[in-house]
């Protein structure tokens, strides 16, 4: 246990752990570089206690997420941490609790997504030495937000996580905590990118909404200088989900707003190549709304197969922003339809049927239990059935299945759906 020293000489430890309940400086100092194989235990307290390795390393060797515990505002390291990583794990969570004298701490949480083959990383904190401006950079999917207004970056440094190998064989999420920031936040914020600190900078992976003083990007690659971009300008939309759907012969494309500035209306788009994209149709906006708003289109006539969705937004002022691609795989052969999903009060469904003739129908509750069984006259083609109530059931998860009656008129077929109560 250490509360304030130095150490010199290069060493090797089992465990350490840094204590303090007293309020004071608490400090460890390596004055060489230190190896610890078992786990870190940084100070629980109010008081923390901090290792400064200066120009020297502190390196765990201990390939374990869980070898550092107890991370803290008040106990990190302040200058080199080398961590070992087990690359065999499809999801691991690695802490680097770094930080520097001024401005403090300035954690990293780098959430491995896939198995991977980078032996160890460093990681330190730096704060700038050349401030940089405006970003210029464009973010989309559901941060439609351009950071060229400046301040670009927050004023409190920069992150260097550097692997010792195979640096793009890694996908992960990465969080950052800023701290000692003068000049933010803005009004939105993320984590951008740079080969160096001479820049260029870039938006790697895709945002994600997380609170002040955090920033974070998922589905990211490759490791090298990141730092947290902000900008002053509001999102145009705020976007909570973009969906699409078959139903039927159609597909329902629907999306929600939590709030939306300046946003004059919506363009759906379809692809099949995702590259070249057609109209479906357009929809208004509200203008400004700080309300949860619901929007739906119905494309009357989906392209067969595999196609893709996106949402066009557009400005009164005609600047756009584009959301993710949503994926549809639209066929009539032998498969079954039930619309809407969820239902309240009636449903209907849809399939294809190869000649004329009696298929069985069937509806189960989630224990397996038949609520309706009953035989069915279809014809050559597609069909689509008359609706059916769902008021005699009650709210829960349900499977409707058609079977062909010592015919070939259809191959077994079923699709689940939920009875939920109907909204006021």
């Amino acid at each position: 246990q250490y509360f304030d020293g130095f150490m010199t000489g290069s060493s090797s430890f089992g465990n350490m752990t840094m204590s303090k309940s007293a309020s004071g400086s608490s400090k460890l100092t390596l004055l060489d570089n230190a190896e610890i194989t078992g786990t870190l235990t940084l100070a629980n307290s109010a008081f923390g206690g901090k290792i400064v390795t200066g120009i020297s390393q502190l390196y765990i060797t201990n390939n374990s997420p869980s070898a550092i515990v107890n991370v803290s505002t008040t106990s990190y390291v302040e200058g080199n941490l080398r961590r070992n990583l087990n690359g065999s794990l499809a999801s691991a969570t690695y802490q680097f609790p770094l930080g520097h004298a001024t401005p403090g701490w300035q954690h990293a949480t780098v959430d491995f997504t896939s198995t991977h083959s980078i032996p160890n990383m460093l990681g330190y904190f730096s704060p700038w030495s050349s401030f940089p401006g405006a970003t210029g950079l464009t973010d989309g999917g559901a941060c439609p937000v351009t950071y060229n207004t400046s301040p670009g970056f927050y004023d409190n440094g920069y992150w260097t996580l550097t692997p010792s190998a195979n640096a793009s064989s890694a996908n992960y999420d990465l969080q950052v905590r800023n701290g000692g920031v003068t000049n933010g936040p803005g009004l939105n914020w993320t984590v951008a990118k740079a080969p160096t600190i001479s820049g260029s900078w870039s938006l790697d992976g895709l945002c994600t909404s997380v609170s002040y003083p955090f920033a974070k990007r998922t589905g990211m690659n490759g490791f090298s200088v990141f730092a947290s971009a902000q900008t002053s300008n509001p999102l145009p939309i705020s976007l909570l989900s973009f969906d699409a759907e078959p139903q039927g012969l159609q597909v329902l494309v629907t999306w929600v707003t939590e709030s939306e500035t300046n946003n004059d209306y919506f363009i759906i788009e379809r692809t099949q190549d995702g590259q070249n994209f057609e109209k479906v149709g357009t929809h208004n906006g509200a203008g400004n709304s700080a309300a949860t708003l619901h929007y739906s289109m119905i494309d009357a006539e989906p392209l067969k197969g595999l196609s893709y969705y996106r949402l066009r937004q557009v400005d009164f002022d005609g600047k756009e922003s584009l959301s993710q691609l949503v994926a549809v795989n639209f066929s009539v052969n032998n498969v079954l339809n039930v619309f809407p999903n969820p239902a309240q009060t009636e449903i209907q469904y849809s399939f294809n049927a190869a000649s004329d003739g009696v298929v069985l129908f069937e509806l189960t509750d989630a224990l397996g239990k038949t609520i309706l069984s009953q035989k069915v006259n279809v014809q050559k083609g597609f069909n689509v059935s008359d609706p059916l109530s769902t008021r005699f059931i009650p709210q829960g998860v349900y499977l409707i299945q058609l079977k062909p009656l010592n015919s070939e008129i259809i191959e077994p077929m079923q699709k689940r759906f939920i009875r939920q109560a109907r909204e006021e």
